[in-house]
C-alpha cells in the first residue's frame, strides 16, 4: 500500500479506506435509514471505502453507492516485536500504537 492510504481497486480507480467522519455520516443519512441508538461517533468511526472525496461504501453497515461488490482484508494489528496481535487464541496486551 502507498504511503497516502491508497490502493488500486479492482475496477482501476484508487480505494482508500477510512473513517466516515462527519462527512461520510452526513452521506449516510440522506441515502440510508441509519441504524437507532447507536451514537453519532461511533457511525464516525466505521471504515468507508471513498474514491476520492465520494463515499462509495461501508461494509459493515452493507452500504453501496452504485451497488457494486465491494470487499476487504484487514491485517492483523502488529504487537511488539512485530507478532500479530488479538486473532484465534491470542489476546491484545493494551492499545494499538502508531
Amino acid at each position: 500500500m502507498a504511503a497516502s492510504g491508497w490502493r488500486q481497486g479492482l475496477s482501476g480507480f484508487p480505494v482508500a479506506v477510512r473513517a466516515l467522519g462527519q462527512a461520510g455520516l452526513a452521506t449516510l443519512r440522506r441515502q440510508v435509514l441509519l441504524p437507532g441508538g447507536v451514537p453519532s461517533g461511533t457511525l464516525r468511526a466505521l471504515p468507508g471505502f471513498w474514491k476520492e472525496a465520494a463515499l462509495i461504501a461501508v461494509p459493515s453497515l452493507a452500504f453501496r453507492s452504485d451497488g457494486g461488490l465491494v470487499s476487504a482484508t484487514f491485517a492483523a494489528l502488529a504487537g511488539r516485536g512485530g507478532a500479530p496481535t488479538g486473532g484465534e487464541g491470542q489476546s491484545s496486551r493494551g492499545p494499538a500504537r502508531p
